[in-house]
């Protein structure tokens, strides 16, 4: 993986929310390369280097991404079992070329819904540069995160070329209702559910949002009736861990669109979702 992004660089396992935020559409992720990182000043100072083939490992063309993440721990790296508070302050940059045909693909929100479609013509040629910055905050059952993105892109529509640009960023609080520490690896629950207890029990709250400026419609990229200008979206959950390897998450998922657009045919300024997960991991 890219060293690029707090969502991206957390394992799927010890994520608390069902989806990624629609933040990570813009983060890149698995690709062929390499990474040089390591830490420094007893895990105070986490660094990450990297050169990569550009737009994941399906790319056939010439074009090379470069990235580099750097983070802070303040109060040291993190501790096993949770018992000192961890602080992450980071930020991170990519710079590379894209060759990508965008024309008939979608953008989606946190529940994975379409919210703008590319229009014929659409694609990105020339410089990409991704930038971003991001907090952690670990403390006994409680869990703060928060990250701000920003892509500047080369691309051509079928009103002219440019260079759009995209601005997103969230914050997210989870607090653990059965007493566990929330740790850098995750939820581990005190009582197992069969052993002695009912597992883990964590509530947890997301906004994200992200942006559009007016050179994606006035290039002719995305189609104004079927595409929003910005997107919010608000989830709230419950998770149980009745075991370490176990975990269920009921969530809501409200999205606000900036602008009415059309769903099925009709218009419409919002979206609602409930998603049930249940993940196994070994």
């Amino acid at each position: 993986k890219e060293p690029f992004g707090m969502e991206e660089s957390t394992p799927r396992k010890r994520q608390d929310f069902p989806e990624y935020s629609m933040l990570n559409r813009w983060s890149p992720a698995e690709d062929h390369g390499i990474t040089v990182h390591g830490e420094a000043a007893d895990g105070e100072l986490w660094y990450g280097v990297a050169a990569y083939n550009g737009t994941g490992g399906e790319e056939v063309n010439n074009d090379k991404d470069l990235a580099v993440r750097l983070a802070w721990r303040p109060l040291g790296p993190p501790s096993a079992d949770g018992a000192q508070s961890f602080l992450q302050l980071a930020a991170n940059a990519t710079w590379g070329v894209a060759d990508e045909d965008l024309a008939g693909k979608e953008l989606f929100q946190d529940a994975r819904q379409a919210f703008a479609d590319f229009e014929t013509g659409a694609r990105l040629d020339g410089t990409r540069v991704r930038l971003g910055s991001d907090l952690t905050w670990l403390t006994g059952p409680n869990a703060f995160m928060a990250e701000v993105i920003r892509i500047e892109e080369e691309a051509t529509g079928s009103l002219g070329a440019g260079e759009p640009v995209t601005r997103g960023w969230l914050f997210s609080a989870t607090r653990m209702l059965t007493g566990e520490a929330r740790t850098w690896k995750g939820v581990h629950p005190q009582h197992a559910l069969g052993a002695d207890g009912w597992g883990a029990w964590q509530v947890a709250a997301r906004w994200s949002e992200m942006r559009f400026d007016e050179a994606w419609t006035d290039l002719g990229m995305l189609l104004p009736s079927e595409s929003a200008s910005a997107v919010r979206t608000l989830d709230v959950g419950l998770n149980w861990y009745p075991t370490r390897s176990v975990s269920w998450k009921l969530h809501l998922l409200h999205s606000f669109y900036a602008d009415e657009i059309l769903i099925g045919g009709e218009p419409s300024d919002g979206e609602t979702a409930l998603l049930l997960q249940v993940q196994f991991a070994f």
